[in-house]
């Protein structure tokens, strides 16, 4: 008896996840196609920039956002809610691209090691970071993060082999 309880509970709890039962698509989701940005200054890919596309109030809530990585390149994802997808829906989007400042690794510490330091230590280490992200060279114009000034525009396709644009700072300077 116990045994034919504890397959049950197998079936019934564990199976499920193997298969990927995740969350459903919900019905105000766009269908969305492969999107690719590829970013780049003087030829040079610009890592660990943040990108978002500006989307229509006719999509709803639907945020779609990528982040390029050491070859400058950003594969485009679409979230609505806990609901997350590859890609972008079809159509004409203006693209907000911020720079995530790279802080050095010894800058970059945990809460609790934060939550452990003296007055004087945290006062310290603040100065110490603010003067660091003051110095961090800007790569992008301050217009691609502007929702309004942005001159970056693109045209998501409704295609299978997807869509790629590429950004070539040196271009909007």
């Amino acid at each position: 008896m116990y045994f034919r309880q504890l397959i049950l509970a197998i079936l019934l709890f564990v199976v499920p996840f193997l298969f990927g039962c995740g969350p459903q698509r919900p019905k105000d989701m766009p269908k969305t196609y492969p999107c690719k940005i590829i970013l780049t200054k003087s030829g040079n890919p610009v890592t660990n920039a943040a990108i978002s596309l500006m989307v229509p109030a006719s999509l709803g809530n639907v945020s779609v956002v990528g982040t390029t990585d050491a070859k400058g390149v950003a594969e485009i994802s679409s979230h609505l809610g806990s609901y997350s997808t590859k890609g972008a829906p079809a159509g004409d989007f203006q693209v907000i691209i911020m720079e995530v400042p790279s802080l050095p690794e010894e800058l970059q510490i945990s809460q609790e090691r934060l939550s452990k330091m003296t007055g004087p230590e945290m006062d310290a280490f603040r100065a110490k970071r603010s003067a660091a992200l003051q110095n961090i060279k800007k790569e992008l114009p301050f217009s691609f993060s502007d929702p309004v000034a942005t001159p970056l525009k693109m045209t998501v396709t409704e295609s299978k082999q997807g869509t790629e644009v590429s950004f070539e700072v040196n271009e909007y300077l």
